[in-house]
Order: C-alpha cells, then sequence, then structure tokens
C-alpha cells in the first residue's frame, strides 16, 4: 500500500545535432531580455554567451542585450542551430532553443528570453501551491455533494462508492501533474501576452480557475478552435494553388494563421488546466487532444497528450499512438541521435510497462534513452542521470534490488550537484533509495534517508503536505523494523493526523495510515486499540472501494489476524472468508493471495480443533496451490504432508 515506492521520473530536454555550412561569413543580430511576469516587464540582460553550432563563434550579450553572431556562408532563409545560451543563475525560458532550427536573416533580429533560476523556482512553488489549494477545495466540495447525495438517497451505496473512487484516483493524478502545470505557467512570457490573456494566466496562476475559465470564454470558443485551424489551412492551400503571384500574400496568411494556431493551443492549454483542478475528466480530455491535433507535426503537444490519456484515462494503446506520433516527428525534426526522440522512447518505454509489464520491452526503450543521452549530452550530465534512475526504477520493479540500488547511487550525487538535494524529484529518488534499503533489510541505511527525505520535505512543502506525511509513513514503518514500536506509533500518528487534514476520512491514504497504526498497535499489545484501527481501516475502505477490491481484502486478512492471535477464532474466519470471497472475484481462487487466505481459515479451524472444516479448506488451498506452482512446490508438498497427518487424525 506504499504509494511512493519506484515513483518514475521522466525528465525532458530539447537537443539537438546538425551538420552545419561553412563558406564565408555573415553576421546574426540579436537581443535577450528576461521573462516578463505580473508587474515586470522583461529587461535587456547582458553578459549571456551564446554560441552557433559548428562555428567557433561564442559571443557575451552587451549592457543592452544585444549580440552580433558570425557565421559562415550563410543567406537569408538557411538555417542554423544554436548550441549554447548561458548565464550563471538564468536559463532559457524555451527549452527547445537549443537544437531548433532557426533561419538566418541579415534583418531581423533573433530574440532570446532567459528566466532567473531563483525566480523561476519561487514562481513554480507559489502556482503549485495555488493549484493544490484550488483542487482540494474542489475536492472537498464534490466530496460533501456526493455525501448529501447519499444520505438524501438520490444516488445509490453502489454509484457514491465508484464516484469516490473515481474522484480520489482524478485528485491523486492531478497532484501528479501540478509540477508540470506550473512550470508552464511560471515560463510565460507576460511581455508577449495581451492585457485580457495576461488576466487569465494571473487567474490560473492564482487558482482562480471559474474566473478564469469564464473570461477564456469571452476570448475563445473552444468547439471551434480545430475546425477555424482546419478552414485556415485548407482555405491557404487553395491561395496557394490558385496562382504564384498570390504566394507573398498566402505566406502572410500562413503566418497569421500560425500565430493564431499558438493562442488557440495556449486557450486549449488553460482549459485544459481549469478542467483538471476542476476533475472534469472528459473535458480535459477533449482540449489536451485538440491541442494535439491543431498541429501533428508539433513534438510537445503529442507527448502532452500522451502524457493525458496514459495517466487519466488508462488507454495505454492510444497513449502509444500519440508518442509513436511525437517519435517520428522528432526524428525527422531533430534526427535520431537527439534528445527530442530520447523523450519519446521514455513516454513509449513507461507507457508499454504500464499496459504489459513487460520489463524486458521496457528497459530496451530506457536503455535506448541512455545511450543517446550519453552520446549528445555526455556521462556526467544531469539528464544522462535521470535516464540512469529510471532504468534502475524499473529494475527496481523487477525485485533487482542490488542492481537498482547501484543505478539509483550513482545517479543520485548528479541530480543532487545540478537540480538541489532539497528539490523535490531529488527528494523522491532518496526517498526510492531509502525503499529499496529496507527490501534489503539495511533498515538503518534506509533510515537514514528517510529522515533527510523528511527534513527536506517539512522545508519545501511545510509539515503538514501529504508528501511530508508519506515520508512520516515510511519512518514510521522503519523504526517498526527496528522494533522501536514508539517512535513507530509517533511517526504513524503523525501521518495520519497530516492525511486526515488534507484529505478528510473517506480516503486511501487515511485508510493506510489507520492500518500501520493498527499493526503498530498490535505489536505494542495494545490489542483493543489495534482492533479499533483495524475496524477503522476497513471502514474506509469498504466505503471508498466497497468488499470486492485487493486494499479491502488485505485489510480483512488484517483482521482475521488481529482476531485470530487474540485466541477469537470465530472471528478470524468471518474475516478470513471476507478475504477469500473477494480476492476470489478479484483473481480467481489459483492466485498467491486467494490461497493465503484459504490457508488462514484452515489454520483457524485447525486451532479451533474442527478438523473436517480445516481439511475442506487446506484441499481448496492445495488444489489451487498446485495449480499455481505446480504438485513438486516445496509449499505444496509441505501442505500435503500436513493435510494427510490430519487425515490420520480424523481416523482414531
Amino acid at each position: 500500500m506504499n504509494r511512493q515506492m519506484m515513483k518514475r521520473l521522466l525528465f525532458t530536454i530539447w537537443l539537438c545535432l546538425l551538420t552545419a555550412m561553412t563558406v564565408t561569413a555573415q553576421t546574426q543580430q540579436g537581443y535577450v531580455k528576461t521573462l516578463g511576469r505580473p508587474g515586470k516587464k522583461g529587461v535587456a540582460l547582458s553578459g549571456v554567451t551564446v554560441r552557433v553550432k559548428g562555428e567557433h563563434n561564442a559571443v557575451v550579450s552587451k549592457p543592452d542585450g544585444t549580440f552580433s553572431l558570425m557565421m559562415s556562408g550563410k543567406k537569408n532563409g538557411h538555417p542554423y542551430i544554436l548550441q549554447q545560451v548561458q548565464k550563471n543563475g538564468y536559463e532559457l525560458n524555451e527549452k527547445d532553443v537549443i537544437g531548433r532550427q532557426y533561419a538566418f536573416s541579415t534583418t531581423v533580429p533573433l530574440t532570446l528570453v532567459m528566466a532567473s533560476t531563483s525566480q523561476l523556482q519561487a514562481d513554480k512553488q507559489r502556482i503549485e501551491n495555488n493549484a493544490y489549494n484550488a483542487a482540494e477545495k474542489s475536492y472537498k466540495d464534490k466530496m460533501a455533494k456526493l455525501e448529501k447525495q447519499l444520505s438524501e438517497k438520490y444516488i445509490t451505496a453502489e454509484r457514491y462508492r465508484a464516484e469516490i473512487q473515481e474522484l480520489q484516483d482524478h485528485f491523486e493524478r492531478y497532484q501528479s501533474l501540478i509540477e508540470s502545470l506550473a512550470d508552464h505557467y511560471a515560463h510565460t512570457d507576460y511581455d508577449v501576452l495581451t492585457e485580457k490573456e495576461a488576466e487569465v494566466n494571473q487567474l490560473i496562476e492564482a487558482g482562480e480557475l471559474e474566473k478564469a475559465k469564464a473570461l477564456i470564454h469571452t476570448l475563445f470558443d473552444p468547439t471551434c478552435a480545430l475546425k477555424r485551424n482546419q478552414e485556415a489551412m485548407a482555405r491557404l492551400d487553395q491561395t496557394i494553388a490558385a496562382a504564384q503571384g498570390v504566394i507573398d500574400q498566402a505566406n502572410a496568411d500562413m503566418a497569421a494563421v500560425l500565430k493564431q494556431q499558438e493562442k488557440d493551443a495556449e486557450y486549449l492549454y488553460q482549459l485544459y488546466t481549469i478542467a483538471l483542478a476542476r476533475f472534469d475528466n472528459e473535458k480535459a480530455s477533449q482540449y489536451i487532444q485538440t491541442r494535439a491535433e491543431l498541429d501533428p507535426t508539433n513534438v510537445e503537444w503529442q507527448l502532452d497528450a500522451g502524457h493525458y490519456i496514459h495517466d487519466y484515462k488508462a488507454d495505454y494503446q492510444s497513449a502509444i499512438r500519440y508518442f509513436e506520433r511525437g517519435l517520428a516527428q522528432a526524428r525527422a525534426q531533430y534526427g535520431e541521435q537527439s534528445a527530442q526522440v530520447a523523450t519519446c522512447y521514455s513516454w513509449i518505454g513507461i507507457a508499454v510497462f504500464t499496459a504489459t509489464s513487460d520489463y524486458d520491452q521496457a528497459l530496451d526503450y530506457f536503455y535506448k534513452v541512455r545511450d543517446i543521452r550519453e552520446k549528445v549530452l555526455g556521462e556526467d550530465h544531469q539528464e544522462t542521470a535521470q535516464s540512469w534512475a529510471n532504468i534502475g526504477l524499473m529494475l527496481g520493479y523487477q525485485g533487482q534490488y542490488d542492481q537498482a540500488l547501484k543505478i539509483l547511487l550513482k545517479a543520485l550525487p548528479v541530480l543532487e550537484r545540478d537540480l538541489g538535494a532539497g528539490q523535490e524529484y531529488t527528494i523522491t529518488l532518496q526517498n526510492n533509495i531509502g525503499l529499496i534499503y529496507q527490501k534489503q533489510g539495511n533498515v538503518n541505511k534506509a533510515l537514514s534517508y528517510f529522515l533527510k527525505c523528511l527534513a527536506s520535505n517539512e522545508q519545501l512543502f511545510g509539515k503538514e503536505h501529504f508528501k511530508t506525511g508519506l515520508t512520516h509513513n515510511n519512518l514510521g514503518s522503519t523504526y517498526k523494523d527496528l522494533g522501536n514500536y514508539v517512535k513507530a506509533l509517533k511517526h504513524h500518528l503523525t501521518a495520519l493526523g497530516i492525511f486526515q487534514n488534507a484529505f478528510g476520512e473517506n480516503h486511501p491514504l487515511t485508510a493506510m495510515s489507520m492500518n500501520n497504526l493498527a499493526v503498530v498497535y498490535d505489536l505494542l499489545n495494545q490489542r483493543d486499540k489495534a482492533l479499533e484501527y483495524y475496524h477503522k481501516a476497513v471502514g474506509v475502505l469498504e466505503h471508498i472501494h466497497g468488499a470486492a477490491h485487493a486494499n479491502t481484502a488485505l485489510g480483512y486478512q488484517n483482521l482475521g489476524m488481529a482476531y485470530e492471535e487474540g485466541g477469537n477464532h470465530n472471528k478470524a474466519i468471518e474475516f478470513y472468508a471476507k478475504a477469500v470471497s473477494a480476492y476470489g472475484q478479484l483473481y480467481g481462487y489459483e492466485h498467491e493471495n486467494t490461497i493465503m487466505a484459504l490457508l488462514n481459515i484452515g489454520n483457524a479451524y485447525l486451532a479451533l480443533e474442527n478438523l473436517t472444516e480445516a481439511l475442506r479448506y487446506y484441499n481448496r488451498a492445495l488444489q489451487g496451490l498446485e495449480k499455481l506452482s505446480g504438485p513438486y512446490d516445496s509449499l505444496s508438498r509441505s501442505l500435503r504432508d500436513q493435510i494427510r497427518e490430519i487425515e490420520s487424525l480424523t481416523r482414531y
């Protein structure tokens, strides 16, 4: 039930390698400015190093932000590619500037926008907090509405559970996308926005989603964006075909259409953002897929659509189609040995894994990503390290803990150096390393990593954030393994308080925390408290999922074991039977979980000296076990021996 284990790290950076031409030198003028933000115009930026690929021509921008690039053999319209744009404390606002193909011009200057790294981090954190608060309010409002509908019998209990499950799934998935949404809006250059467009962005950044949605609809109709774009493109095709004499006008029209296309795409992305926060799955799907269809050659738009369909719709084959479309365009535009292609391979690999659990095929894709990034960026680059981290996580899923740990520990120092030790992705990697140490039985090492994560999460998110709560949960589990049940209890109580405050009673994390508290109370021989929290956890799980769910079944198993350890074998049988029913519906009777629940019932009947019922359940378990593992499996042989021994007793 630990949701933190093996979280994917997907990192993207846009880079491309192309061959430059060499003849006589020409000059491309340029200008570097800072990112415009609400109430603060961008200004000229000096001291920026700019270099074109294939030329020994690094230049530095002047105090007025201008620079001049000398390029060999260029004529107006010839392509060139930037290899470096760098200034300490700043980063390019658009990630695909490096590797993008520009058209050389002796008259039109190249404008580059850079953002202060510290300002970006502050803006992202502010936007993430606002987005989380808005989503949490929407979540609680919808929960309250469903509770009222259930109490007034407007909906059935079954419909209520389904709605609650869908709402919680959507809320959790939205949380996973908050960072990418915040990154998008933190990079918005307000200098190029109209007054109304700036107002829309500010409303979204502040979490005032209803106002933003209303304002967007006064500027833009999402239902006609794709049609308008297609009709405009069709008119352009007709215009170009009609006569060579109107090509100049057609080119101007094309520029206008493409400009409108960019605006339409941004409006669709804004509406998509709002729909996500309001848990409107259908609208979000419509907006992000329409955006992708506006320009099927835009790699980023294809990946965004595939990402959404993968995480929210769980339609993995459709997601793979978007990723493969992006891959085809990335190959055509940037070449096979490019980070854009590597990014597409990453997404395809994770989609293949989630669709089929085919670790080998997924690893093939991740190894391709690593090979490209090592060639393009070098072995000591953070993107290469991130590729290694994904490989390590996949090996961890396979249970290859030693190899996974070796790789994750190789990636960690590079990420700490380039991203910082206290950033979200680095913290996640530290957490996963701790979990693998815990799986290996190196509990003290796991503890040291979890304590680091706790300090970092508290500093980054605050003491009441759910991610801080998850770290408390992991610390509680670790202290339990160390036998320090008092400390384990303290951390699990803290985690429960955070989850209850963040999500309320009826949430999977709240139920998980209640269950973990019960385990510790059981170890402290406080059986009444243990039973109280086991029952609370099961009650929440039944409320959320119903009886036929894996988490609920696990809760039944835990309750059964708690009653059995207390000597109440009849009560234990009652809950074991519920677990058998749930697992049987979910997996059938030849699954290890169902078999173990049957064995538990047999053990309880044996303790009651009801040999007939014990034999009946042992034989049912043996039948499933032999089909699952074969008749010569050690557990099958042991169970047959036990059955023979009991049968011998029934003859006397």
